[in-house]
């Protein structure tokens, strides 16, 4: 797999327990590989395109956002369910991408992101 979840048992737990102290949801994702490039479909519902961070760092693709209760001077709430809620998913790219072509793009919910591959280097080894 191209892209697979971070494994790091320390982190896990780590992650684990600020779920559920701030809120934090682990958002569901699909991966599609073409022959150019990954694209990874993330579900963010109640999320901008300002409020979310896509990172990359020593090949760990982190995804976090935010989504923010509605807000109206004109209304009284009166029943809630949808409650501010943070978004953050790790991958760990075990492709190399090409990070300054990296697009992202939040509609619907949904984060898309084209991560285009590197083209392989053929190296001439000279024979002495």
């Amino acid at each position: 797999m191209l892209l697979t979840k971070k494994k790091d048992e320390k982190k896990e737990n780590r992650v684990e327990n600020e779920v559920k102290s701030r809120h934090v949801v682990v958002p569901k994702a699909e991966v599609y590989k073409g022959e150019a490039s990954i694209t990874l479909r993330v579900e963010l519902p109640g999320v901008t395109k300002e409020d979310v961070q896509v990172m990359i760092e020593n090949n760990i693709l982190t995804i976090e956002g935010k989504a923010k209760n509605f807000k109206d001077e004109k209304f009284t709430k009166v029943y809630q369910e949808f409650y501010q809620r943070d978004y953050k998913r790790a991958f760990e790219l075990t492709t190399e991408v090409e990070e300054e072509k990296i697009e992202a793009k939040v509609e619907d919910g949904v984060l898309n992101l084209s991560l285009p591959l590197k083209k392989p280097e053929t190296k001439t080894i000279e024979i002495k």
